[in-house]
């Protein structure tokens, strides 16, 4: 383990890819200039792509109605992040459209959350996010019914 972060970060010498990226941060907020974040992946992204991408090469697909598909990776939070709400928001709205009664709730509740985040959307965009919401909702209703 020591040999492979030696290798991220540099060992003694500090010269490692993580570091440089941190001196390069280090040195554009010294010279008050803007810089770049380093965009990272959650752990939890990263084990879906690589789960999802071993699936791929064998040619098999998750069902969505089976419940199995991760939350970040159905099409009603793929719109969301496309629109860049927030992960935290998102992650409220599945989880609310989980154990929701109604689909005016979760019409409700999508534009709640939606004016919360303080994101604009268009008509159009809006009723699109709606509808992925009430897709989801009743393919959770689908196997709630399964289960009982």
């Amino acid at each position: 383990m020591g040999g492979l972060l030696s290798r991220i970060f540099g060992g003694d010498k500090g010269k490692g890819p993580v570091m440089k990226q941190i001196r390069k941060m280090i040195s554009a907020i010294e010279k008050h200039k803007d810089f770049d974040e380093i965009e990272v992946k959650s752990r939890q992204e990263l084990i879906t792509e690589q789960f999802l991408g071993k699936l791929q090469k064998l040619d098999l697909t998750l069902s969505e109605a089976s419940g199995y598909v991760p939350a970040s990776y159905v099409p009603f939070a793929l719109l969301l992040k496309k629109l860049d709400v927030p992960e935290n928001i998102t992650e409220a709205l599945l989880q609310g459209i989980e154990e929701a009664e109604s689909e005016e709730s979760v019409r409700g509740m999508i534009g709640a959350a939606l004016e919360a985040a303080d994101i604009d959307l268009e008509d159009e965009e809006l009723h699109e996010a709606e509808d992925l919401g009430l897709e989801e909702w009743r393919k959770v209703q689908g196997r709630n019914e399964q289960e009982e």
